[in-house]
């Protein structure tokens, strides 16, 4: 399916549309402030996701996918090829 795809955006498939490329994602950080107990005064911050988008289409092809970095493990949250 890389192999396809790779073939296709460089070129070997007639377009039935306008290109479109688009990139994004997502960061989400946790804070928390604790101002309470003896001479406690503490604040904390971490990473609680890192996501990273893209969609797409090349002449008759069609791609979407999405993967997040968690502070413990990372997956692929979804990824599809269309042709139209």
């Amino acid at each position: 399916a890389i192999a396809l795809l790779i073939a296709a955006f460089a070129g070997g498939v007639a377009r039935a549309s306008e290109d479109d490329f688009h990139l994004g994602g997502a960061v989400r950080f946790n804070a928390g402030w604790l101002d309470y107990g003896a001479g406690k005064q503490d604040f904390d911050s971490e990473l609680e996701l890192l996501r990273v988008d893209s969609r797409g289409r090349r002449g008759r092809l069609s791609y979407a996918l999405q993967y997040r970095f968690y502070q413990d493990f990372d997956a692929l949250h979804h990824a599809w090829l269309g042709l139209d």
